[in-house]
């Protein structure tokens, strides 16, 4: 007895340790045994690869390359393969067209040789599968048309077909015109401004799925999309993280929880409109529409097996389309409407199409057809930018694929953006923009070899939605195409990323300009602001001191400290002469100091304070200067040329004197045009003292005047629809020609009594250097540059200016006001005004009040002071910078 119920005790230790060691032994033989054994099959056929990592594969190599690809934005090429696809296209070179890697313990051989690719996606003898949908994905996909296999594959297939058939893309063609009706009517709000069009496009295809294919609208949805979102970021977010077995089960981590919460209020939301289109019933068996909702609902209502569909069914088919009918149209559009802002010429090839088809009337079925050059566009923008970058397929059970003996479940990786970015394909301007490529057909461009050119894929599984896709984009561009014309905007930072489909990670940020009137260019307002009339504060006061205020407290005090040790020194050099301090600008400062006469007599802190203005200003604007114009002419090389015969013809190899650098006319030419582009400062502030009428305007006290700098100088109403363009021609015959007498249509420097100083003194400093590094060097634009004006006081590139060494051995209205905190700020653009303001003979118009953080940087001197202080320092600067001493400081 005893004996059995020691062995009762024993028996569940033992049954437990026999369960531990089964799944121990099954664990190992999925994460060890398998791989190994499918490693050598694979690479005893010659295909070579990753070797095996255990648990991971090669998931950490490949996220690895991912975080550096895209940790940084691209030069602006079409070459997006290694940045998509680091570690493929980096496999590609190492290993050759087929390869193996590791996603955790599964194989997956990448095949980019078109015969292969054929017989995998026409898959006619049902080996190759789709991929199992697992994880966050099939949170977001369910069990729908993209993911499902078989006869449930094959039921909602028919019903796809019968939902986008020829005859019923005709009839969603009034939505999707009314749609973009739609989008267009808010663009007129914007006209001549710049526009996140990826944004807009969002919204666009998100209304357009939803009218034609739910018999609903955009808002009704807007939940489910927003959720959809998230989800995708999730999914982008866990791509290539293996999910450790058992584990994952057991611990969940945020992600999963949110997914959860997701999955469950999109299939909520879901189950809601499907319960509208049923209450929509009035007792006719086929009134729930023709659409591609009623389809299903009506399928799920068949009494029929044949025909029948679940509503599990029903709701993973709505969430397919409802993602794959935005988020491919969505990108399309977007890159196409990229690349057309950059090719101008394709843009009115297609333009001049569009007119002579509609006019100005709305797109029809009919003219859509024979949207030839758009075709080709459309081709094109899918060559370079596909919105599915790779297709991924499952080997079924053992099979043969050409020469190779492929072991069952291992995944088929076929990477769209190698095929079509393939020069051995394509030719060497592969990665160009070339729509010609399509003037003869698809066939023809293919070469008949319809697997390199894989947009919506191959075979039985091809997209069903490709033409609904095709034509919303083409009647989207069409009516874009007759209102607008579009340029790139120099914001826009080229980084393509996946999620989901390829999309630019920061948006695509394109000017409409208005086509019935002149092309209008605009500079976007609120980002030429300085941050303080952005986000005003009331004072703090003395007493609560945040980090900020603490540290530069501590800064203004070195500075001060340091400049009085300068002082000091200089003072030191006294030899009781009265002209002993020289004749520089500190030196003029210190005999105005000493001076006996009370009324020329300045204090010691108005030496510090001058010092800290001519310290910041005398570096800051000549080095933005300079940075913008070797910039400017390391893209415009035709003009860098120009100028480097300018100076060679004047200076020969020769130091630059002031006589030479006062016949620079090609180098002043691009100095001001360089200036009018990027003026240091963006704007100009003055305070109204006292009640005033400006022009029209009667303008109460104590409010500040704002002059947008930027705007002026970007407005094609006073330079020409080049206005946004690099043209130093436009200044050919002078400042006064070339603003037509209005002086305050330019002003880098500000105008009126109040003009900056040191202008010569800047100008003088770039035009010798640049006579200097033109005598040495020819530059180009490195490709590591990126273009980020930022401003930080004065307006300067924010990463840098990069250039390769080659040795040579619209805003709102003219005038309108924003509250900077109590102070009412009035932006004032128009001329005239701006004159009469900045000549301020009445006085009316004083700099306003310089306070905290740039108080503390500048201090009391020439710039923020006023009345009889800044005409005296005034006076001394204009001595230390006359004509005579400039000619001193050239040499």
């Amino acid at each position: 007895m005893g004996t059995v119920q020691t062995s009762l005790i024993f028996l569940p230790g033992a049954l437990f340790l026999c369960l531990l060691l089964y799944i121990l032994i099954k664990f190992l033989y999925k994460v060890w045994w398998t791989p190994i054994r499918v490693q050598q099959a694979l690479r005893s056929q010659g295909i070579k690869g990753r070797s095996y990592r255990f648990l991971y594969g090669s998931t950490k190599e490949i996220l690895n390359m991912r975080k550096e690809s895209f940790s940084k934005p691209m030069n602006l090429t079409h070459h997006i393969f290694p940045r998509i696809h680091p570690h493929i296209h980096t496999w590609i070179n190492a290993y050759g067209k087929n390869f193996m890697y590791w996603y955790g313990p599964r194989a997956h051989l990448v095949v980019t040789e078109t015969e292969l690719v054929k017989e995998i996606m026409n898959n006619r003898d049902k080996s190759y599968p789709k991929a199992d949908t697992e994880g966050f994905r099939k949170k977001l996909l369910g069990d729908g048309l993209v993911t499902t296999e078989g006869e449930k594959w094959a039921k909602l297939r028919k019903l796809a077909n019968h939902a986008f058939h020829a005859e019923s893309l005709k009839n969603m063609t009034p939505a999707m015109i009314s749609s973009a009706e739609m989008m267009l009517e808010r663009w007129k709000q914007q006209e001549g401004k710049e526009i996140e069009v990826f944004e807009e496009f969002r919204l666009l295809t998100s209304e357009v799925i939803s009218r034609t294919a739910f018999g609903s609208s955009y808002l009704e949805g807007q939940d489910i999309f927003d959720m959809f979102r998230k989800l995708s970021i999730i999914i982008s977010r866990n791509a290539f993280k293996v999910r450790i077995p058992f584990l994952s089960w057991l611990l969940k981590s945020g992600d999963d929880i949110e997914s959860e919460k997701l999955e469950q209020g999109i299939r909520d939301s879901i189950i809601r409109i499907i319960a509208k289109k049923e209450k929509s019933m009035n007792g006719e068996v086929g009134n729930f529409g023709v659409d591609f909702l009623g389809l299903l609902v009506k399928a799920n209502h068949d009494a029929d097996e044949g025909n029948h569909v679940t509503v599990q069914d029903v709701v993973d088919e709505c969430k397919t389309f409802y993602i794959a009918g935005h988020e491919t149209t969505t990108s399309l559009l977007a890159w196409t409407v990229l690349l057309l802002a950059i090719y101008t010429d394709w843009q009115e090839k297609a333009r001049q199409e569009v007119l002579d088809l509609f006019g100005k009337e709305p797109p029809n079925s009919d003219g859509i057809s024979r949207l030839k050059t758009m075709n080709m566009i459309i081709n094109e923008t899918l060559r370079l930018y596909p919105p599915v970058v790779s297709l991924l397929r499952k080997v079924k059970c053992e099979t043969k694929l050409g020469n190779f003996n492929l072991p069952a479940n291992i995944n088929l990786v076929m990477p769209t953006l190698s095929i079509h970015h393939d020069i051995q394909i394509w030719g060497e301007d592969a990665q160009l923009f070339k729509p010609e490529k399509f003037s003869e057909g698809v066939a023809k461009a293919t070469n008949n070899n319809p697997a390199v050119f894989l947009p919506f894929g191959l075979g039985p599984r091809s997209c069903v939605g490709l033409n609904f896709a095709t034509n919303e984009a083409k009647i989207g561009l069409t009516m874009m195409l007759q209102r607008y014309a579009f340029t790139l905007s120099p914001a826009y930072i080229h980084s393509p990323i996946v999620i989901l489909t390829v999309r630019p990670q920061h948006g695509i940020q394109s000017k409409n300009r208005d086509s019935a009137i002149i092309l209008i260019e605009y500079f976007p307002f609120k980002k030429h602001l300085p941050d303080f009339a952005l986000s005003s504060h009331p004072p703090k006061g003395r007493i609560f001191k945040n980090g900020d205020d603490v540290e530069s407290d501590k800064l203004a005090k070195g500075i001060r400290d340091l400049i009085l040790d300068i002082i000091q020194k200089r003072e030191e050099k006294m030899t009781g002469k009265v002209d002993s301090y020289g004749s520089d600008f500190l030196g003029l400062l210190l005999k105005a100091h000493h001076d006996v006469p009370e009324n020329y007599k300045i204090t010691l802190e108005d030496i510090v304070d001058e010092c800290k203005t001519f310290y910041g200003a005398g570096q800051g604007t000549t080095a933005v200067l300079l940075s913008w114009i070797v910039f400017l002419l390391a893209l415009n090389t035709d003009w860098q040329d120009k100028v480097r015969q300018e100076v060679l013809k004047v200076l020969g190899k020769e130091r630059p004197n002031s006589e030479g650098i006062a016949r620079l006319k090609t180098m002043n030419m691009v100095v001001n045009e360089t200036l009018r582009l990027y003026p240091p400062a963006s704007n100009l502030t003055k305070k109204v003292q006292r009640k005033v009428k400006l022009g029209k305007l009667v303008l109460p006290a104590n409010m500040n005047v704002y002059i947008p700098i930027m705007a002026l100088h970007h407005d094609p109403k006073i330079w020409g629809n080049d206005a946004h363009l690099f043209n130093p021609e436009r200044f050919s015959e002078g400042v006064n020609k070339a603003t037509n007498n209005s002086p305050a249509s330019y002003i880098p420097f500000s105008m009126g009594p109040r003009t900056c100083v040191g202008l010569n003194f800047a100008i003088n400093e770039a035009k010798i250097t640049l006579a200097m590094i033109l005598q040495r060097y020819k530059f180009t634009l490195s490709p590591n540059h990126i273009h980020s004006p930022t401003q930080m006081l004065l307006v300067r590139p924010g990463r840098g200016v990069r250039i390769t060494l080659h040795s040579l051995q619209h805003y709102v209205g003219m005038s309108f006001f924003y509250w900077n905190g109590p102070t009412a700020e009035l932006v004032v653009t128009e001329p005239e005004l701006i004159k009469e303001i900045l000549y301020n003979r009445d006085k009316w118009y004083p700099k306003p009040e310089v306070e905290t953080y740039f108080r503390k940087l500048v201090g009391d001197g020439l710039v923020a002071s006023e009345g009889e202080k800044w005409a005296m320092l005034r006076k001394l600067s204009n001595h230390a910078f006359h004509g005579e001493s400039l000619k001193v400081s050239a040499l």
